[in-house]
């Protein structure tokens, strides 16, 4: 536990989650839905300790008409999500179009190893069905296989929301994904009256404006929180080295320990286990970006 100085003398304290926090100012809703105006004191300042949305976190409140209290301790994360930043994830979704933005396999791949690598669940939702496209039918032949939940939804009929509302009950969820591809409209989908700003395409580059510009978490309806997330174009796996690349892969798992080779990289060598799954239960496209990434992450060794 994260520790500050107490609040002020007659504070009284209660526990809460931080939904939102903008220019040192934490948005923390209490159990019974009261939101209080935190600022994080003492030892946050000093040593550089930024709470992050999805933090439970204890507060003193120091104005019960004004909602204004002084964030005093965060409780032990269970994780952190580095990108975008959030603790005590449950399950991260990345969100991709049918069309408008095309799908990008190579991001969908970034975002889904990193978080393998962070241990925290995930599940793909492909927006915009209503639109014609081969993105559904290849994420589901790709993605379904290797053990993800996907979700195949449009936000402007409201059409296939039932399930997807299912897996995020009693859940806090990032929605994560490119710019363009829906997020907010799925928020104002999924809870109506929530009125998150949306934007069009960009016809000049094809990609999506950005209009969600910080991480805020909303709660859905009682014990289901998404967080809407600013979009992104790139994702850095440097920090990821080619050795365990193959375990971060669920589909390769089954595999592995099977080969011909116990050092096997998956790659060349005769007799690998994976390398004959490919075509039938290894999506050769999730192969293909396996290669890739290796070859990517050797290159990072090798510069440092």
């Amino acid at each position: 536990m994260i520790l500050a100085d107490r609040g002020g003398r007659g504070a009284s304290k209660t526990e809460g989650i931080v939904v939102k926090g903008v220019g040192g100012l934490y948005h923390v809703r209490a159990p019974g839905g009261e939101l209080y105006f935190c600022r994080a004191r003492g030892i946050f300042r000093n040593e550089r300790i930024s709470p992050l949305p999805g933090d439970r976190v204890e507060i003193y409140v120091i104005d019960e008409a004004g909602r204004a209290g002084d964030l005093y301790a965060i409780l032990p994360r269970r994780n952190v999500l580095a990108r975008p930043r959030a603790a005590n994830v449950d399950a991260a979704v990345i969100v991709m179009a049918a069309a408008l933005p095309a799908l990008n396999p190579d991001l969908l791949d970034r975002f889904l190893l990193l978080n393998e690598r962070a241990g925290i669940g995930q599940a793909i939702c492909v927006n915009k069905c209503d639109l014609p496209g081969p993105a559904p039918e290849f994420v589901r032949k790709a993605y379904a296989a290797a053990g993800y939940p996907v979700f195949e939804v449009s936000a402007a009929l409201k059409t296939g929301l039932e399930a997807f509302s299912e897996f995020l009950s009693g859940k806090v969820c990032v929605l994560a994904g490119p710019s363009g591809v829906g997020k907010s409209s799925l928020v104002n989908a999924l809870c109506p009256g929530k009125n998150r700003e949306t934007g069009e395409l960009s016809a000049k580059i094809g990609r999506g404006r950005h209009t969600t510009r910080e991480t805020a978490l909303i709660e859905l309806f009682p014990g289901a929180y998404v967080m809407d997330t600013p979009g992104f174009t790139s994702l850095d796996i440097s920090g990821v080295s080619a050795d365990e690349l193959p375990g971060l892969f669920p589909e390769f798992r089954p595999f592995i320990g099977r080969c011909r080779f116990t050092d096997c990289a998956h790659d060349r060598e005769d007799g690998c286990a994976v390398k004959d799954a490919v075509g039938g239960a290894v999506s050769e496209a999730r192969y293909k970006r396996y290669i890739a990434f290796r070859e990517e992450t050797a290159a990072c060794r090798e510069r440092f």
